[in-house]
């Protein structure tokens, strides 16, 4: 039985749930993004309770250049939009901590820290009854916090893309912290394309970058790709912000709805679908 067939959890209301596993292992660590990230704001932790000030900073910028802070990246201009306002105010919030004689700044650096490490962290629930189901009538895909890279093969994701082929009526698919690629997620999109009732697609926590968006944008452009499409969570991947144009894109998709969300609510994630999504 392939690993993905395991996996498989249907529940009572209709959803499929994939046991949420730990992802936080040694090997490759640096090419997750979110797991590169906490790794370095442990090291802030580390020097600031040691008191080595300089290292201390040193592993700071190195953490807003990674977060597209600092450097040739931009937080967010005219034209790009911030994908993670809240770990960027933390880290500013971080970078104005001054030393002090006394040791109350230590206890603000490691409350700070501890916040931004669970904003990057995936959540760690899980599923006790695991089974693989043929039904066709599901309106939720959720496939978060399995490590692609370790259990995966080309042969397991055409049993998902069987899945969602099959779930022609799914609205919300999660593939968050599942370490995707964009070779990986490209063997996915023509099947979520397809989807008709998809508004939600949470991406977060993976290693796609700006090649994931240039190809998005090119299914976007058609209406009839993604057509019902309004929520892209992008959060905790290489890229920090996402370009005007392509927020618009998705924008256009609400065009039929009460409000109109801002392009910072969509790049950010902070728009809310006003429907019954029963």
């Amino acid at each position: 039985m392939s690993f993905f067939r395991k996996l498989f959890n249907i529940t009572g209301s209709g959803s499929t749930i994939v046991e949420e596993i730990s992802i936080g292992r040694k090997s490759e660590f640096n090419q997750y993004p979110h797991r590169r990230r906490v790794m370095m704001v442990n090291e802030i932790r580390e020097y600031g309770q040691r008191e080595k000030i300089p290292e201390m900073r040193t592993a700071l910028k190195a953490l807003r250049r990674d977060m597209g802070m600092d450097g040739d990246k931009e937080t967010g201009t005219s034209y790009s939009y911030v994908i993670d306002p809240e770990s960027i105010e933390l880290i500013v919030r971080i970078g104005n901590i001054q030393p002090q004689s006394d040791d109350e700044w230590k206890l603000d650096l490691a409350r700070l820290c501890d916040q931004l490490v669970g904003h990057l962290s995936p959540s760690t629930t899980k599923s006790k009854s695991i089974i693989n189901s043929k039904d066709t009538d599901h309106k939720e895909l959720l496939l978060t916090n399995i490590d692609f890279n370790k259990h995966g093969s080309k042969k397991d994701f055409e049993k998902i893309k069987a899945f969602i082929d099959m779930n022609e009526d799914l609205k919300i698919v999660d593939l968050s912290y599942t370490g995707l690629s964009n070779e990986q997620l490209g063997l996915l999109l023509p099947s979520l394309a397809r989807l008709k009732s998809l508004n939600f697609l949470g991406l977060r926590g993976n290693r796609l970058d700006e090649e994931t968006v240039k190809t998005m944008s090119e299914y976007l452009r058609t209406s009839t790709s993604f057509p019902d499409l309004k929520i892209i969570d992008l959060k905790n991947n290489e890229m920090c912000t996402l370009e005007k144009k392509f927020l618009t894109l998705i924008q256009h998709r609400w065009e039929k709805m009460t409000s109109l969300p801002t392009l910072s609510d969509l790049a950010s994630g902070k728009a809310i679908i006003e429907e019954d999504l029963e």
